[in-house]
């Protein structure tokens, strides 16, 4: 699983990929190692969740 920063123009800023991420079929949740970039600033992004 990948989760990516997006700006308002859509341009990737920053992304952490999890290895071995296996989701129950249902409604399930996952707790994964949390991240915070320091590099950005303040404003809106989007946050994206990318599952293979």
């Amino acid at each position: 699983m990948t989760v990516s920063i997006l700006d308002l123009n859509q341009k990737e800023v920053f992304s952490k990929t999890y290895k071995s991420v296996n989701l129950e079929g249902g409604r399930t949740v996952k707790a994964l190692q949390p991240f915070r970039p320091d590099h950005l600033g303040q404003g809106y992004y989007y946050i994206v969740y990318e599952i293979k």
